[in-house]
């Protein structure tokens, strides 16, 4: 505000006194200089008020017409069985099991029972030595399992397909 002030008495005084300012060339550069700031501030101020409305367009993504958006729903599977397909977990029984990582195969005292199915599966499972960090790849191990399963023909927890390419839901 001070310089504002300042700037428009130099105005005043140039005006009145010409014949004593005509020499001032600071204070002349001094007002030209703080009116273009001024001039800038307004004019990036407005810009943003411009572009207000079209910051939400900025996260949007573009997805194809015929794509399906997915809500966050579990699909039921069977009794007390849920699937979460977004974290990539199964619930049976109030535990939440991982739906890949490393797994054993056991007879008994399973955590999960498993059927392998050719078509509708539930899930597309991938056999990996290495790595099993994504959905649907899994690790066969004999010790320290994350989850262990039971592979059955009939009354499964969750239907499965053993494929070489893109696992997953």
């Amino acid at each position: 505000m001070q310089k504002k002030f300042l700037c428009f008495l130099i105005i005043f005084l140039q005006k009145n006194f010409h014949h004593i300012y005509k020499k001032n060339i600071f204070a002349k550069t001094y007002c030209l200089h703080l009116n273009t700031k001024i001039i800038m501030k307004q004019i990036i101020i407005l810009l943003m008020l411009l572009m207000l409305p079209f910051a939400g367009f900025a996260q949007m993504k573009w997805q194809p017409e015929d794509h399906h958006i997915d809500i966050h729903h579990p699909v039921e599977v069977f009794g007390d069985v849920t699937i979460d397909k977004d974290a990539c977990t199964i619930t049976k029984d109030g535990k939440t099991y991982k739906l890949y990582g490393k797994v054993k195969i056991v007879d008994n005292w399973a955590d999960l029972k498993v059927q392998i199915v050719e078509n509708w599966p539930d899930l597309k499972v991938k056999i990996v030595e290495n790595w099993p960090d994504k959905c649907g790849k899994f690790q066969v191990v004999d010790t320290w399992p994350e989850l262990k399963v039971q592979i059955v023909d009939n009354f499964a927890d969750i239907k499965v397909k053993v494929v070489e390419n893109w696992p997953g839901f």
